[in-house]
């Protein structure tokens, strides 16, 4: 996932510059071509996107993507793919599977806010321009800079849910169980 992200934010930043010499230079407005350019690689992406979940899992793709869930039941390997997200994901209640469970959000701009589970290990990985953290109280902003999480005993445990986040703006509050967001 790293070098995916890095390959994909260093790329972004070169066309960017292509894109301001040929207009400095030349005067040829390429930042009209971008929209078209864009919505090119997103149905490519649609349609070739890497096989990077299990099979079994679900692909869910939403322009916004509102989810609220006291998970009371189990939890599958999924990857949502969406412009904004507002997700709260209550994990203390889950049936968490043997193995672990990989669930990955794309998003432009990204708001998590999850609970711990029970019982279980939880590892987060978020990548992007900025990124705000809140873990259990203590406050932490990242610029460029990868954010890494996972509970003290996550290696040790047999079931496991590791969330992977690939944003330009991200916010992620992490709760332990019973305790409530702000």
């Amino acid at each position: 996932m790293k070098n995916r992200t890095t390959i994909l934010l260093g790329s972004i930043l070169i066309t960017i510059g292509f894109f301001s010499i040929v207009d400095a230079l030349f005067n040829i407005n390429l930042w009209s071509l971008i929209l078209p350019l864009l919505l090119i690689a997103i149905g490519f992406f649609i349609l070739f996107r890497p096989k990077s979940l299990s099979d079994g899992s679900d692909f869910i793709l939403r322009f916004i993507n509102d989810i609220d869930e006291f998970h009371t039941n189990a939890i599958k390997p999924a990857e949502y793919l969406s412009f904004v997200s507002d997700i709260k994901f209550d994990l203390s209640g889950a049936t968490i599977p043997d193995g672990e469970t990989t669930i990955r959000f794309n998003s432009f701009v990204n708001e998590i806010k999850i609970t711990l589970p029970q019982n279980a290990g939880l590892k987060i990985s978020a990548r992007g321009i900025v990124t705000n953290t809140k873990l259990l109280g203590k406050e932490e902003d990242n610029i460029f800079a990868p954010f890494e999480y996972a509970s003290p005993d996550y290696e040790i445990q047999t079931r496991k849910v590791f969330i992977q986040l690939l944003s330009f703006v991200s916010e992620i509050e992490i709760n332990g169980p019973g305790l409530e967001y702000d």
